[in-house]
């Protein structure tokens, strides 16, 4: 491998980290994080109150991962829209 290959692959995973933090920043991470942290799990009130905050702050996360999609798996931006397709109300299955 050349020294242009290399800085090639090293920019391409300073993107894909640089996306990464910003994914950490977003409720749609944090509520994992939060559910399997709780002795409730899904259940815990602040992993639900997660589910609201992504849907009302951060409606544009799936444009996001679409703009980044050579970084993102498509299965995984596919789950999510089918996921959100089936949200009617952010309560909806929440209580």
């Amino acid at each position: 491998m050349n020294h242009e290959e290399f800085y090639k692959y090293s920019k391409l995973l300073n993107a894909y980290v640089d996306f990464a933090k910003k994914i950490v920043g977003t409720h749609y991470y944090r509520h994992s994080v939060l559910a399997d942290s709780s002795e409730r799990g899904i259940d815990c009130v602040y992993a639900r109150k997660t589910v609201d905050l992504a849907l009302t702050f951060e409606p544009g996360f799936i444009d996001m991962l679409k703009d980044n999609s050579e970084l993102v798996p498509d299965m995984l931006i596919e789950c999510l829209e089918e996921l959100l397709a089936n949200q009617t109300e952010p309560d909806t299955d929440l209580d």
